[in-house]
Order: structure tokens, then sequence, then C-alpha cells
């Protein structure tokens, strides 16, 4: 069974809240920091831990419980000397994915520069889609299809290289099939896999099914380096 993922979600914007809750929902243990006291009282009853702090303080850092965390995500919004001075302390203090949020092209150059490992530019909609990627670090993309039917663009899981698809009863285990398969080598073209396809790590599968059976399948195949 997967541990369960600890995650700290700094900035408790309209996006900052939306990430915090579904990151919840999806089984993580979530802590949120955020200078306004009305904005954690509004979500402390529906996430794990909620302060009120100043996280660009490197010292007020240093006093929570953060070495055991599994990644960390930045939702300051327009003030970004505060994203870059809460990304500095917590790429410091080696959280193992800091995650931030950037306003332009050259936002998003700084703080990948500070060391952030993703940045990403969307808004309070895209919150559900966001924390799937925290959490599940081989998704690349994913759509909506209604009716709770999704398709995932992910890596290939590294338990599963070296495995024949049909070996994996993917359908018959998860109720999820891979429409696609594309190698990691430059150039590569996606093709239809047949049930003696051969995965290899890295490869992109194209995925489709109900929501919660693809969250079961990431969830127990993890990707070792998230």
């Amino acid at each position: 069974m997967a541990k369960k993922q600890r995650i700290l979600v700094v900035g408790l914007g309209v996006l900052g809240e939306s990430i915090a809750r579904e990151l919840q929902l999806s089984g993580a243990e979530v802590i949120v920091l955020d200078d306004s006291p009305e904005r954690i009282d509004a979500i402390k009853d529906s996430v794990g831990v909620a302060l009120v702090a100043d996280a660009t303080d490197r010292k007020t850092l240093l006093q929570l419980d953060l070495a055991s965390l599994d990644a960390a995500v930045v939702c300051i919004g327009e003030q970004f000397e505060a994203a870059v001075l809460t990304t500095v302390h917590l790429v410091d203090l080696k959280i193992p994915r800091v995650v931030a949020r950037a306003h332009n092209e050259l936002a998003a150059d700084i703080l990948r520069k500070l060391g952030a490992h993703e940045v990403f530019f969307v808004e309070s909609e895209m919150g559900e889609v966001i924390a799937h990627r925290v959490l599940h670090r081989n998704v690349l993309n994913e759509m909506d299809l209604g009716d709770d039917y999704k398709v995932v663009q992910a890596r290939c899981p590294a338990p599963l290289a070296g495995r024949k698809l049909g070996d994996l009863r993917l359908p018959d285990r998860y109720d999820i099939f891979v429409v696609a398969v594309r190698g990691a080598q430059e150039g590569a073209r996606m093709r239809r896999p047949t049930a003696e396809t051969v995965l290899a790590e890295d490869d992109l599968l194209l995925l489709t099914g109900e929501s919660p059976n693809l969250e079961k399948f990431l969830r127990q195949n993890p990707d070792p380096r998230s």
C-alpha cells in the first residue's frame, strides 16, 4: 500500500484553497499556510493542519515539521516577491518537489532558476488537475470526458516497465484501458498497443476510464521519483 503523501500548500487564494481541498479529498495529508486568519479559519476543518503563518520568514518555516514533506505548492498570487522568498526557502529546506505558480513567463523562468521543480499558470477551475499532478508525478495531463470519465496522459509507472500489456490485465483489475503508447525516444509516434506490447519506463501512456479507477491505478503504481 502506497504511503500517504504529506503536502504543504502555501497561499489560500481561490486556487490555493481549491488545490488544498482536492489534495485532502484525494487522500493526502495536507498542511496549509496563509497570513490571513479568515482564510485559515475557512479551511481548517477540511485539511490536516491549517496555520496562520508568514511563509516568507525562514525562521517560521524552520519551526514547522517540514522534513517529512513529499511536496510543497506555492500558490501566492500577485505578490511575486513573497512567492520568490517562499520558493527559495522551501528549496533550501530540501523539499523533494516544489511546485510554484507564476503569472507570466518571466516569473516562471525566475522561479525555475531559483530551484522550483515545476511551474504552472492556472486559476481556480484547474485546482483538481494541479492537485492530481502533485500527487502523481507521472501524470502529464488529463481531460474530463463527463460522467466521471477521463483521459489521462501519463508516463509508464516504473513497476510496470518490462511487462507485456496483456499480462497486466488492466481492464480486469482496474477497469481502465490503454488506448495508445508512445516511446520516450525523440521522434517516437503514438501507436495502438496490443496484448504483446512490452512497456518501457517513461513510455507515454494514454489511459481512459472512470476517475476512481484511474486514481486507484495511479496510487497502486506510483512513480518512485515522486
